[in-house]
């Protein structure tokens, strides 16, 4: 039970939260939204609280608060003690003098705002941020540590290190933390660490939501570990091929048709949350996967196709087969080799294998071609790899782009190799993907 006097016939109203700290407004915020308008009255205002009740009050009270013990009670961020003391008659009041200038409020922080939230002891602040990754927001399930500083660069860290797996959706992540007790009127900074990379600045714990940066070196997250992803321009690139898997974390790898068409048939129907594509490095990735089942994959992991354009960007810098012995990419052996396993086959990105190994689907489809002219010589380009965009089928179509030839194309697998003469629905052992986001 919770009794509110001020002694006076001050008009109490129903009303929306009122958080203005002004002098000379007093206001009195309990969940129930009742404000105590005590604007033109010295009057004291007694708090009466049941034994084992707890409440805290913070707000525009003079400095050098402290902290009193009522019995099975505490009171927090009290005014000095000549300003505040306990009733003898009622052990279970508090009195608090000249309120024309004091500002009390029910609070916890709460999105960067701070407004009423339970009137019962809770240590527990919710935050609200927004993440970026590459000046767009980010996406995905983020690992992030949360520590609490009695200061904006050094200091001492006050409370427990708390670790999040948190899912950021178009930016925008909440987290519910708890320090334990902290006087955060009086100052406290957050160290927020992002996959083990912490942020700079502190976050001051204040009345707005914050704006974070993922750091350069790290900004590509996943919801796996071990699938990995690179920065390539405005857009992240899977590293390595992609490899099919039954779970977003940990699972089995699919590795045949007939295990992925098991959870996700050819046309790519009723495969929502059953096959994950992921980047991981020394398996096998996918093959014999056509383009609408590896599509489901990727977006069953938050990602896509890259464009035909974006794996251009990508694959620069990729050694090419100009001939035996002349390009480290996996263009000759006759089969399949793990991911990365030939570390030089690397483009400037950092993105592996975007020559040979398996052919890799994009995004886009043309119509289906039907004619494989090569690479004209012009303006002093000059290039070997495959080029079948050219002729139309009239018979057949469409034609998904597939991009950078397989283990057995030698010299005309390479940066430049592009064919648009498979349909959507193929189904090939040197054909695989990766994926964008």
């Amino acid at each position: 039970m919770i009794e509110f006097d001020i002694g006076s016939d001050a008009p109490i109203e129903q009303s929306s939260m009122d958080l203005s700290r002004g002098y000379g407004k007093t206001a009195l915020v309990i969940d129930t939204e009742l404000i105590i308008d005590a604007t033109t009255s010295a009057h004291p205002l007694t708090v009466t609280l049941a034994p084992g009740e707890e409440m805290r009050l913070f707000g525009g009270l003079p400095r050098k608060s402290k902290v009193r013990r009522l019995h099975d009670m505490r009171c927090l961020a009290a005014a000095d003690p000549p300003l505040r003391r306990q009733d003898s008659r009622h052990p279970h009041k508090t009195k608090v003098h000249d309120m024309k200038h004091t500002t009390l409020v029910l609070l916890v922080l709460v999105a960067g705002h701070m407004y009423c939230s339970s009137l019962w002891a809770d240590t527990t602040i919710t935050y609200q941020g927004r993440l970026d990754s590459g000046g767009q927001p980010h996406g995905g399930l983020v690992g992030m540590e949360f520590e609490l500083y009695d200061q904006a660069s050094g200091g001492s860290q006050q409370g427990p290190t708390l670790n999040k797996d948190l899912e950021v959706t178009d930016g925008l992540f909440q987290a519910e933390l708890d320090f334990g007790e902290q006087p955060y009127e009086s100052g406290r900074w957050l160290q927020i660490t992002v996959q083990g990379q912490p942020l700079s600045p502190r976050q001051r714990i204040t009345g707005a939501p914050f704006a974070l940066r993922v750091p350069p070196a790290n900004d590509c997250p996943t919801l796996a570990p071990d699938d990995e992803m690179v920065r390539v321009g405005a857009v992240c690139i899977d590293k390595y091929e992609a490899s099919v898997w039954d779970a977003p974390v940990g699972g089995n790898r699919l590795t045949t048709q007939a295990e992925i068409e098991a959870l996700c048939p050819v046309d790519g129907q009723d495969c929502h949350g059953k096959i994950f594509a992921r980047s991981v490095a020394g398996v096998e990735p996918a093959r014999d996967i056509n383009w609408f089942q590896a599509q489901q994959a990727l977006a069953n992991s938050k990602k896509r196709f890259p464009t035909n354009a974006e794996w251009q960007m990508a694959v620069s810098g990729t050694p090419n087969d100009t001939g035996p012995d002349t390009s480290p990419c996996n263009t000759r052996s006759g089969s399949l080799q793990n991911t990365g396993a030939n570390a030089g086959c690397v483009s400037d990105w950092g993105t592996f294998d975007m020559v040979g190994n398996v052919w890799e689907w994009v995004a886009d489809w043309v119509p289906l071609s039907n004619t494989c002219a090569g690479w004209s010589d012009l303006f002093g380009f000059s290039s070997n790899d495959f080029m079948c965009m050219a002729g139309v089928s009239t018979i057949d179509g469409p034609g998904a782009v597939v991009r950078g030839g397989g283990f057995t194309d030698q010299s005309q697998a390479g940066p430049f190799a592009i064919l648009g003469i498979r349909q959507p629905q193929v189904l090939n052992a040197d054909l695989g993907f990766r994926g964008a986001r």
